[in-house]
């Protein structure tokens, strides 16, 4: 039965993923400049998560392991010569089309980094049921940043010496070995870090592997209190519980609740990160807050030793990690995002309604 209901959903997925959203960049802005962001909450005021200084240029390349796929690269216009480090991004199954996450893409640019946005097919993540096969997805994931950075490497200045990789969901399971790939290609060797975002299943990598990412590797993982999809026993079994080589100081675990405030609620589920997607995910205030503050902050702890950024992504409970604004009609605050250590599941108890249970 267990079975039958997540097929079930991956079925619904990937009819919405064939039929709706869109994957080119200019239905993608379209969309973004359509939906404003929920005005319930105050926008963060001091600029982490923000529009940085840069407009942002978008071009794309073929993935060579997937037919008809575009890479699409997002970079700093008008920045100068100088180096610019790389970020990585993987998105949810069934969820590839850019206006999904494009304010996250878009705001990362123009802060003046590199960033890369590979899309997997739906079939070649059908073997996300079997535990012990690596999925075709993520040779696509990565054949796909590859290409980014072979075709634009050199002219868009890519500093694969400092990398980052962000994932939600089957993409934020897919992370940690996407960053290991890296690390035996020889990238990531001045700074590297992973936000990942309610993690599904971790393939491919083992303990081993994990051990030998460096110790200076900064790693965030962000899970939701109403997260209904996956487990949150894949972010601490498969991922915090092997993270032993990296310091306390370099590596947080946080807990997102839902918060209602008169007639507005933010619900706390697995679609928190995403902007649109079909009936999946919706643009309102945790946006700013939850996710692109913290992947900006996160990056800028870093690539550049900023040390605000690292107290907000990595603060272990610093007030300003945990602030997550203010409700405008009143101007009280939301409850506070919650570093959670040591991670305890949240979600997916005994006759709670959970579609991937870690059994």
């Amino acid at each position: 039965m267990r079975l039958a209901a997540a097929m079930a959903v991956l079925m619904a997925a990937g009819a919405l993923a064939a039929c709706g959203g869109s994957g080119g960049i200019d239905e993608a802005r379209a969309a973004a400049a359509a939906t404003p962001v929920d005005t319930c909450v105050s926008a963060p005021s001091d600029g982490y998560g923000g529009p940085g200084p840069y407009a942002v240029a978008v071009q794309s390349v073929a993935n060579p392991e997937r037919r008809g796929a575009e890479v699409t690269v997002f970079s700093p216009q008008d920045a100068g010569t100088a180096p610019r480090p790389v970020i990585f991004f993987a998105h949810a199954f069934a969820a590839g089309e850019l206006d999904t996450y494009i304010e996250l893409l878009e705001r990362l640019a123009s802060q003046g980094w590199i960033v890369v946005h590979s899309p997997y097919g739906f079939l070649e993540s059908f073997q996300l049921l079997s535990p012990g096969k690596v999925p075709p997805a993520y040779d696509q994931l990565w054949a796909g940043f590859e290409a980014a950075v072979t075709r634009y490497g050199a002219e868009l200045h890519m500093d694969t010496s400092r990398i980052g990789f962000i994932g939600h969901s089957f993409g934020g399971g897919a992370s940690p070995a996407m960053l290991t790939r890296a690390l035996a290609r020889g990238w990531g060797g001045n700074a590297r870090f992973v936000f990942i975002m309610a993690p599904f299943r971790v393939y491919e990598i083992t303990p081993d592997d994990y051990a030998r990412w460096p110790s200076d590797t900064r790693a965030l993982i962000e899970v939701y209190d109403d997260d209904d999809t996956n487990d949150h026993r894949y972010a601490i079994d498969d991922i915090w519980a092997h993270l032993g080589t990296i310091p306390d100081a370099r590596k947080d675990y946080l807990l997102l609740g839902s918060a209602t405030h008169g007639s507005c609620t933010l619900p706390a589920d697995h679609a928190v990160p995403m902007a649109r997607n079909g009936r999946y995910g919706q643009l309102n205030g945790f946006d700013p807050w939850a996710v692109w503050r913290r992947a900006d902050a996160l990056a800028r702890c870093t690539f550049d030793g900023d040390a605000t950024g690292c107290a907000i992504a990595l603060g272990r409970g610093d007030a300003r990690q945990a602030d997550m604004g203010n409700w405008l009609d009143d101007g009280s605050p939301l409850p506070p995002i919650q570093s959670l250590i040591p991670p305890q599941p949240r979600n997916c108890g005994e006759g709670e309604r959970c579609t991937f249970r870690r059994d």
